[in-house]
């Protein structure tokens, strides 16, 4: 039935929520407008953040600024190579919320 189907997709969707919630590794997903719109908790830790706090802030945040705007620009590019080539892998000069730089290995998708 109907509401069978509804309920069994409805627990898998809440299984892939909890598989990504826990996950070992740091998830993020971004908005088209260069803002987070989730991060799971080991993203969050990594980057000294508490839970929610970087839902809706500038992913550039997170990118480690060399000269004036260059956070900014950084993600600009990041984002238009996932656009182009549908994903991404690269690693990246970021840094932590209390100021301390460090290099992650990413893989983006669109």
């Amino acid at each position: 039935s109907l509401e069978e189907r509804v309920q069994e997709r409805t627990q898998a969707l809440d299984l892939q929520a909890a598989i990504v919630r826990n996950m070992a590794e740091g998830v993020c997903l971004a908005r088209a407008n260069g803002t987070f719109a989730y991060a799971n908790r080991k993203f969050e830790e990594i980057f000294g953040y508490e839970p929610g706090e970087l839902e809706g802030k500038p992913v550039s945040i997170v990118n480690l600024d060399h000269e004036p705007g260059g956070a900014e620009r950084v993600a600009q590019e990041l984002m238009a190579a996932i656009e182009e080539k549908g994903s991404h892998s690269y690693e990246v000069h970021n840094v932590r919320k209390d100021g301390e730089p460090i290099w992650c290995r990413a893989t983006a998708s669109k």
